[in-house]
């Protein structure tokens, strides 16, 4: 799909979460009218959407909507659907605001590409691009409620994809999940699909001098769930003090897991060695704290074949990581994994101790060999993570 300078852009995606403001920040300075819904999400400390409204690249229009939190019930998972009603009174109250219609569309995930349908209904705008960023295959050992969702979020995936203009995927597994899980077949249907991976803008590349950073330190940012390497890294912490005792752990976000791992920590005695910064809301912050750091966290608990929504998607902290000069130490079935090994800017690893252990060794260890890493993984994420390459080649295909 061809867009034109004089073409206006609604953009409606979650907010700080890398995606939504890429889109954003290639598209501002190249079309005049920019309209984005950032959508917050629900456990987070401030619950809040906003709206942004730029014209010839500059901010005209900024609105906050605020609500209450869910993070701290216990049945954040229950009560997780209801903020999608606040997402679309918000959004709709921002359209009103602005009484505007528009030549482009962008939904970013499967809930703002559903929207886009609804909007190019209503006559809100002519064209809409539904950017699936995720997919989440079936599980047997999620429990009912669970189940629930992953068949409405399928269901919204498939809905999105039969009925957009044109569909961008993160990453070319999505189109074979949907294939086996909702029995989509590209030539069945009018699936014009691009493949659109997770990119950062170029303001996102932060490569600190080697005074500069935190040499045995290793920082994990994302959402604080259960599987995601952080029972790991507890788990060999003792012997990897042992080598390097001057290791540190920081620890960048929030979510349902915290709590309880926080209490893992303290039974372990291990509260010094762990920094918990929460969720940073600025990038500025959140890029000089992983910046400053040596090594870079990424795993998913990928054991008995689960298939992840990581193993289909394109994981942005593990690309976050080398845009930041940082090696990754990441899961051996996501793309970017075969990338971060063939160039040798991080390991791939197995969802195991003993993996996690001689990874960390590897790169903390040897000064000469880390310094290799680091330098590679600072030209991987110029090929590879650069938002601006990335979708000026989607949008010229």
């Amino acid at each position: 799909m061809k867009i034109s300078q004089d073409n206006s852009l609604l953009i409606i995606g979650q907010h700080l979460t890398s995606r939504t403001e890429a889109v954003r920040d290639y598209f501002i300075p190249r079309l005049d009218q920019v309209c984005v819904i950032a959508l917050g999400a629900a456990f987070v400390d401030k619950k809040e959407n906003h709206f942004f409204y730029y014209q010839h690249g500059n901010l005209r229009e900024h609105l906050i909507f605020r609500h209450g939190l869910l993070r701290k019930s216990k049945l954040y998972e229950i009560l997780i659907p209801a903020t999608f009603l606040f997402y679309l009174c918000d959004i709709f109250r921002s359209l009103a605001i602005l009484k505007r219609r528009f030549d482009v569309f962008i939904g970013i995930s499967h809930f703002s590409g559903l929207l886009g349908i609804l909007l190019k209904t209503f006559g809100i705008c002519r064209r809409n691009i539904y950017y699936s960023i995720d997919y989440y295959a079936p599980s047997k050992d999620a429990n009912r409620f669970r189940k629930v969702l992953l068949k409405i979020e399928n269901f919204f995936d498939k809905f999105a994809v039969l009925y957009s203009d044109e569909v961008w995927d993160i990453s070319p597994r999505i189109s074979e999940a949907r294939l086996e899980f909702s029995g989509i077949k590209k030539e069945s249907y009018r699936y014009k699909n691009k493949i659109a991976p997770l990119g950062y803008s170029r303001k996102f590349f932060t490569n600190k001098n080697t005074k500069d950073i935190e040499r045995y330190s290793v920082v994990f940012i994302g959402v604080i769930v259960e599987g995601q390497g952080l029972e790991l890294i507890l788990e060999v912490l003792p012997e990897i003090k042992k080598i390097i005792p001057a290791i540190k752990i920081k620890i960048i976000g929030t979510g349902p897991f915290l709590e309880k791992f926080k209490g893992l920590v303290f039974k372990k005695k291990m509260q010094d060695r762990f920094i918990f910064y929460g969720f940073i809301e600025s990038n500025e912050e959140m890029l000089d704290i992983v910046s400053s750091s040596a090594v870079g966290i990424s795993l998913w608990d990928n054991r008995d074949n689960k298939l992840l929504n990581s193993y289909f998607g394109d994981p942005g902290k593990t690309k976050l990581y080398s845009v930041c000069g940082l090696p990754a130490i990441v899961s051996n079935d996501t793309v970017y994994s075969q990338v971060i090994t063939r160039n040798k800017a991080g390991i791939a690893i197995d969802y195991a101790p003993e993996a996690l252990a001689a990874a960390l060794r590897t790169l903390l260890r040897e000064d000469s060999v880390y310094y290799e890493y680091k330098s590679n993984a600072i030209n991987t994420a110029e090929d590879y993570c650069n938002s601006e390459k990335i979708f000026s080649e989607v949008l010229n295909q």
